[in-house]
């Protein structure tokens, strides 16, 4: 009668991670790079990672997140850009997201604003 819903692809799997920050491991400062990064520690300063990033349930970002790819299944206190965003069950975000597409799972949280960008698309010729 009820069907298990199939964990959804993202354009974050095609990419694999390249950087782990651990559960005991806190960053004061800002980070950024190119790869995918999962940070499962504590960062306190803005993060900048192009490809994508996953956050780990015990993992806390205090500042900014600008990436392609997001999967959040800690905490963010600071707002988002990215193209797309999946908050998990745990996931917490204090903060206003842009984004393109977003997936919240039963349970997660948004203390914020989202707002929807629209990618431009080819104009018709008819």
């Amino acid at each position: 009668m009820f069907r298990k819903e199939k964990a959804r692809a993202t354009s974050l799997d095609s990419h694999p991670i390249t950087t782990l920050i651990g559960q005991e491991i806190t960053v004061e400062g800002n980070v950024s790079g190119e790869n995918t990064v999962k940070v499962d520690g504590k960062i306190y300063g803005n993060l900048n990672i192009k490809n994508g990033v996953v956050l780990g349930d015990k993992a806390i970002i205090v500042g900014m997140v600008e990436t392609q790819n997001l999967v959040i299944f800690g905490q963010v206190q600071g707002n988002i850009k990215c193209k797309e965003i999946i908050i998990k069950k745990s996931g917490i975000v204090h903060g206003d997201i842009t984004t393109q597409t977003i997936d919240i799972e039963m349970g997660g949280k948004i203390n914020g604003q989202v707002i929807m960008s629209i990618q431009p698309s080819a104009e018709k010729k008819g």
